[in-house]
């Protein structure tokens, strides 16, 4: 005997992953700040984390995963470039992994359905 195959209408519906592309982005540029960069470079990642950590937050809140948008709100604050929290390069570093995973496992693990229609 075959299982009987369910009508086209019942298919179980899709997942995106609607921030997995900034939270990548994000994660590399932080994981890069561990390098040797000029100045510039790390006045523009505090700009590109806090956009992407703010988006994420947004859909994780959306998405109804409290915890991702607290996480990445935090990241967003400690980022920020209009109220910006200044530490020595050693203190960044964790900080900057720290960030990065947290962006990076956003970005794959906040999910929305979406539907085959």
């Amino acid at each position: 005997m075959s299982s009987p195959v369910p009508p086209p209408s019942v298919q179980p519906a899709r997942e995106s992953r609607p921030v997995l592309v900034p939270g990548v982005a994000a994660a590399a540029l932080l994981v890069l700040a561990l390098a040797d960069l000029p100045y510039g470079y790390y006045s523009f990642l505090r700009l590109a984390v806090t956009v992407a950590a703010v988006w994420i937050a947004v859909e994780a809140a959306r998405s109804s995963a409290v915890g991702w948008a607290v996480a990445a709100g935090a990241v967003a604050v400690l980022f920020n470039p209009v109220f910006p929290i200044w530490l020595s390069k050693s203190a960044w570093a964790p900080l900057d992994l720290l960030s990065a995973a947290v962006l990076l496992c956003a970005g794959l693990f906040i999910t929305r359905s979406v539907s085959s229609e």
